[in-house]
């Protein structure tokens, strides 16, 4: 709805961290993210509720689009 993000089907979590500026910290908190995502998902990294819960928590929308 803010127009931060461009969304295409085919992209991968990692092609969007192009969407936030190079020296936004955010990028690099998103990276962080997508990398544990990636764990998760295809290391065979365990995630259990309280994990998954912080990463939901870190990986809020209101932190990546700014109200403005």
């Amino acid at each position: 709805a803010r127009n931060v993000v461009r969304f295409h089907p085919s992209r991968t979590p990692r092609e969007y961290l192009t969407d936030l500026p190079a020296g936004d910290r955010r990028r690099a908190d998103l990276h962080q993210l997508v990398d544990e995502l990636y764990r998760y998902a295809f290391g065979g990294t365990g995630c259990g509720p309280e994990q998954f819960e912080g990463w939901r928590t870190r990986a809020s929308t209101e932190r990546y689009a700014s109200s403005t």
